[in-house]
């Protein structure tokens, strides 16, 4: 009897391993040639699969991100796309269709690393070329500042570059030189004087800028050469645009009150500066001669906080911007020459306010950075040929840090894969004890 069972068993399980009489059984099969449209990918983005197999497939397959399932949409007949987490990681993503077998592979999403809280650095900074470090005002004098290992390479003397004479590093039309503003062996401002310094192993002056005596500057700017930009407490009273030759300066004309003077940007060309402010204006670098009101009309009501060029400074990206919590900010694309709006983008509203632009170096993508405490640290890019949004790269969950008043986009290919770093200041005359908030974002390979 014992026998009999297992035998009965045995013919039981071999009936049921086969399809019925005169049904064909097609096994699961491979998703025909599936492969990823890119392994790498932009954070809080898409990852894109492509297969022939999709065009037979009525209901879209199942995507798992990092073992999470993701949201799946159709680009065309052979392509899906899911969303991605915002994260900066390499992630599993596993594919699961009907009468397919299922796909793995590994994406590689780029995006917000972290924030750290940098050294005591105040005012508006300057990159260095090469990436990485960048020129600040520190607590006692001028500072060379390692924005990837966050901390002070090199520093100088409040003689050559004062947080009590200016807030900024300024601009020259000089390449590689840039003003400072140092205090006199007597402790004034005023007698020192702003003037040019070529930076290189060592500093070294090479000429003064024509800045009134006496006064502490939010703004300076070599033009000309041998002209500057000076403004100080960010009012008309002490904005001065002046032109120098043979030793005789002439006091330039400008526009109407360019309230709340934040900076100058002074274009790869040396050919043209805009003054950064409520009512912005474009110099002449060359003559000081004031060109016109941004965006080129004799009365203006908007509101600049950067400008970025492009590299051979023919097209101008500005930064229109409130401050607070709203936002309300828009990127125009100009034409330099003539003003022409080119093209523009209004920034969300989820981006918040909005405090720094910048041109990436190597590929085609313009950068804007949340001014941060009035925002989480986000970083958003447009196409710098269209500014067609591309992605916006924030932290997985809400950070909190100290308010700035001001954020410079820095750029590293120090490492691999490059990054870049927001770096925020606090932008007041003779501030001092205030950290910096620097944010890094990894970046995809172009």
């Amino acid at each position: 009897m014992k026998v009999t069972t297992i035998v009965f068993a045995g013919a039981l399980l071999a009936a049921c391993s086969h399809p019925p009489q005169g049904v064909d059984y097609i096994p699961p099969g491979p998703l025909a040639g599936i492969h990823l449209a890119s392994t790498d990918a932009w954070s809080g983005g898409d990852v894109m699969f492509i297969s022939p197999s999709f065009r037979s497939i009525a209901t879209l397959p199942v995507v798992l991100v990092g073992g999470v399932t993701r949201t799946v949409r159709r680009i065309d007949d052979s392509t899906i796309a899911a969303t991605l987490p915002d994260t900066n990681a390499h992630l599993p993503v596993h594919v699961t269709s009907d009468s397919f077998l299922p796909w793995d592979a590994t994406v590689a999403v780029h995006g917000y690393v972290q924030v750290v809280t940098g050294p005591h650095i105040t005012g508006r900074v300057q990159a260095l070329p090469g990436g990485r470090l960048v020129l600040a005002t520190g607590d006692s004098g001028l500072v060379e500042f390692d924005v990837v290992a966050n901390t002070i390479t090199r520093r100088w003397a409040d003689t050559i570059h004062s947080t009590l004479c200016s807030s900024a590093i300024g601009l020259s039309v000089r390449p590689g030189q840039y003003v400072l503003a140092g205090k006199s062996s007597t402790g004034d401002c005023g007698s020192a004087g702003a003037a040019v310094w070529q930076y290189g192993t060592t500093l070294t002056r090479t000429a003064a800028v024509p800045c009134t005596a006496g006064v502490t500057y939010e703004v300076i700017a070599e033009i000309g050469p041998g002209g500057g930009i000076c403004g100080g407490t960010r009012s008309l009273a002490t904005l001065q645009v002046s032109q120098c030759s043979n030793g005789v300066c002439l006091t330039k004309k400008s526009f109407n009150a360019p309230h709340e003077v934040t900076g100058v940007a002074i274009d790869p060309s040396g050919r043209r500066a805009i003054v950064i402010s409520t009512n912005p204006f474009m110099v002449n670098a060359i003559t000081g001669d004031s060109l016109a009101l941004l965006p080129f009309t004799q009365s203006s009501s908007l509101r600049v906080s950067d400008v970025a060029w492009s590299a051979g400074g023919d097209t101008a990206y500005v930064l229109a911007d409130t401050f607070g919590p709203t936002g309300g900010s828009e990127l125009i694309m100009m034409n330099a020459a003539t003003g022409a709006r080119l093209a523009s983008a209004v920034m969300p509203a989820a981006l918040g306010s909005t405090a720094g632009v910048a041109v990436d170096p190597t590929r085609p993508w313009v950068y804007v950075a949340t001014r941060f405490g009035y925002a989480t640290p986000k970083l958003a890019l447009f196409d710098a040929r269209t500014l067609a949004p591309i992605a916006i790269l924030k932290p997985p969950s809400k950070v909190t840090t100290d308010f700035v008043d001001d954020c410079r986009i820095v750029f590293s290919t120090a490492g691999t894969p490059a990054r870049a770093y927001v770096v925020g200041t606090a932008q007041f005359v003779g501030s001092r004890g205030i950290p910096a908030i620097v944010a890094s974002f990894e970046l995809p390979p172009y």
